[in-house]
């Protein structure tokens, strides 16, 4: 289904950056992310791509004190693997 819609300068610039940065491969994966973060929190879910503030603050806590030394190569693994599993997507 292809659905077009206008967005306005400030939101247009903030999608252009998120593929811009590498972290979504096109526009439609940066509004599919956004939908299902929005959906999750219409249904109580309240997860966005991390989980709950709490439970993001909890991942920060517990990754302070994890003696590992993560590449960036790694990390952007598991944030691919995340976005796949999360999101439903893949962005090669």
């Amino acid at each position: 289904m292809t659905i077009a819609v206008s967005l306005g300068p400030d939101l247009e610039r903030f999608v252009k950056e998120q593929v811009a940065s590498g972290q979504y491969s096109s526009v439609e994966d940066v509004v599919r992310a956004a939908l299902v973060m929005m959906e999750d929190a219409a249904s109580g879910d309240d997860l966005s791509a991390f989980g709950t503030l709490e439970s993001l603050r909890a991942r920060i806590i517990e990754a302070e004190a994890d003696p590992r030394d993560y590449s960036s190569e790694e990390a952007d693994r598991i944030l691919a693997d995340h976005r796949e599993k999360r999101l439903g997507y893949s962005a090669t």
